[in-house]
């Protein structure tokens, strides 16, 4: 059981420190996206409605 303990605690150290990369990583394209040309699309969006 020993053995199974740490690598339980292992997985759950890998998916604690995967979670802030993966936020981090969408973060990153959410900025690249939000570039003036999207910013341009949306305010097209907005002038046409």
């Amino acid at each position: 059981n020993a053995p199974k303990g740490i690598t339980s605690k292992r997985q759950i150290k890998q998916t604690t420190t995967k979670k802030p990369v993966v936020k981090q990583a969408i973060s990153i394209e959410h900025n690249a996206d939000s570039s003036n040309e999207t910013d341009n699309e949306i305010e097209n969006i907005r002038q046409r409605t």
